[in-house]
């Protein structure tokens, strides 16, 4: 793992945690992993049925920030989906992996020591909601899902 920002995030590893790693110094996210030590050594994720693995690792996000827990690639190449998660300043339990298995015909298989997705840290924009009674309009206007012709 790089060690080159001055910033440092508090990380705890519980029953077979891997540390978070970066495999390059400017990866946007740190990767996480399926425990090692697991009694079969593999997770069975059956076909359509999302399943949660623990990561058992506990992170503590500074005030400010927010951790997301986003996708691999190498993860949607085998048929499995990673829904993303928000990680607040405030939680501090394990960090969960939600996946499902888009795959029709067969079980997909994560592994001891797997990197399954990845932990991003964004500073968090802060706003305020005001009510009122109109918008500015704007060229896209209310056009929703394919309104810019892509």
């Amino acid at each position: 793992m790089f060690n080159f920002l001055k910033r440092k995030i508090n990380v705890v590893l519980l029953n077979g945690a891997c540390m978070p790693s970066k495999a390059h110094k400017d990866d946007a996210g740190f990767d996480l992993y399926v425990p090692a030590g697991l009694p079969d050594g593999q997770i069975e994720i059956d076909c359509n049925a999302p399943v949660t693995i623990s990561t058992q690792l506990r992170v503590e996000i500074p005030k400010g920030y927010v951790g997301l827990v986003m996708p691999r690639s190498s993860m949607s190449r085998r048929g499995l989906v990673t829904f993303i998660g928000v990680i607040d300043s405030g939680y501090t339990g394990v960090i969960q992996i939600c996946m499902q298995n888009i795959n029709q015909k067969e079980k997909a298989y994560v592994y001891s020591g797997e990197r399954i997705a990845q932990l991003v840290i964004v500073p968090i924009a802060k706003f305020g909601l005001v009510e009122v009674d109109f918008i500015a309009e704007t060229e896209r206007g209310n056009g929703g899902f394919g309104s810019t012709g892509k």
